[in-house]
């Protein structure tokens, strides 16, 4: 590699490619367990709130995107096939 960590490179790339790990179990108390998830839901809680408040902005502006290509078509149509239409 040129820097002088070309053998440790490629020495923790083997490691990486050779190792593993597999978890077979947990050895954990049922309360203990059960105040972890407790503790888990109350944690999503804030991220679920900001699900919600993403999901009414994407609903809100839904309707204006899908009237985008509409308000061009119309407004292009209007000025390339009638250019010198008189107002009044």
């Amino acid at each position: 590699m040129g820097n002088g960590y070309g053998s440790y490179w490629e020495s923790f790339m083997e490691i990486q490619e050779t190792s593993g790990v597999t978890v077979t179990d947990i050895r954990m108390p049922f309360l203990s367990m059960v105040f972890f998830m407790v503790k888990w839901v109350i944690a999503s809680v804030p991220a679920f709130f900001i699900l919600i408040i993403l999901g009414m902005f994407t609903a809100a502006l839904y309707p204006f995107f899908t009237l985008i290509p509409d308000l061009i078509s119309t407004y292009f149509s209007e000025i390339l096939l009638f250019p010198y239409k008189k107002s009044g």
